[in-house]
């Protein structure tokens, strides 16, 4: 419901693992990102709950490969990957001109 070109970040924690059909969403939130916005997704890798940093399930986590491919499918390209947080992957994506 965001108007388009009018985000500059789409920030999302611990929460894709929530998202049916992340694709389809990512490729909404684009919409609404501005030409430079960026897409941030930090969350759990499945082997988070073995280690015991996260209550979920492995098979309800989203691997990061899968994160950075249905963020391409959705229209981004990956920018960033930060790993200063020990737990979980951190991702910045740009939208692909």
């Amino acid at each position: 419901m965001l108007p388009e070109n009018s985000v500059d970040l789409a920030f999302f924690v611990d929460s894709s693992h929530h998202i049916a059909n992340r694709a389809a969403f990512y490729r909404t939130v684009g919409r609404a990102l501005k030409k430079d916005g960026r897409l941030a997704i930090l969350d759990y890798p499945p082997e988070a709950h073995d280690k015991g940093f996260c209550r979920h399930l492995p098979e309800e986590l989203v691997p990061e490969w899968q994160t950075v491919q249905e963020a391409n499918e959705a229209g981004f390209k990956l920018a960033n990957v930060y790993t200063f947080i020990e737990r979980q992957y951190f991702l910045v994506f740009a939208k692909r001109q």
